[in-house]
């Protein structure tokens, strides 16, 4: 197999993931497991170390539930909600890198005011994760408000 047929082979598989999303009923779904999960993680929250596990699922519940209502159709998909789509993954995108350069050093800063004994840490990726999506989705919604 030459190059050429196998960059074209990869060429095929990304095209299929580029315009992948998931039917438009998957938002409904997504909204109810989120705040079902939303409500387990408040409730865990507040208990001791050894719900730490139940937690940590539920903050992951909430993260998949959040993917799914990002990758979910819009009742009437048109050009222009594919395009607020795509300017809002780049946001995301863009801000999460952004975030992630900068928000240990303002946890840094603060945590030396309040405890001076406070070690420099990096951000969390499930946090990272997590502002990413809440970012596109907000976005997405802000730019699809501005259409009206």
């Amino acid at each position: 197999m030459n190059i050429s047929k196998i960059y074209e082979c990869e060429q095929k598989r990304i095209q299929k993931l580029n315009g992948f999303q998931l039917p438009h009923f998957f938002k409904g779904i997504s909204l109810i497991s989120l705040a079902i999960s939303i409500v387990v993680l408040t409730i865990f929250a507040f208990m001791g170390k050894e719900f730490e596990l139940m937690r940590n699922f539920s903050f992951k519940v909430v993260l998949v539930s959040m993917l799914i209502f990002s990758l979910s159709k819009e009742k009437m998909e048109d050009e222009m909600i594919i395009k607020f789509r795509m300017q809002s993954y780049s946001f995301a995108f863009i801000s999460a890198i952004l975030y992630a350069l900068v928000q240990p050093y303002i946890t840094l800063a603060v945590a030396a005011l309040l405890k001076p004994d406070f070690a420099f840490s990096e951000i969390n990726i499930l946090a990272l994760i997590w502002f990413m999506l809440f970012v596109q989705i907000a976005s997405f919604q802000m730019l699809k408000g501005t259409e009206k």
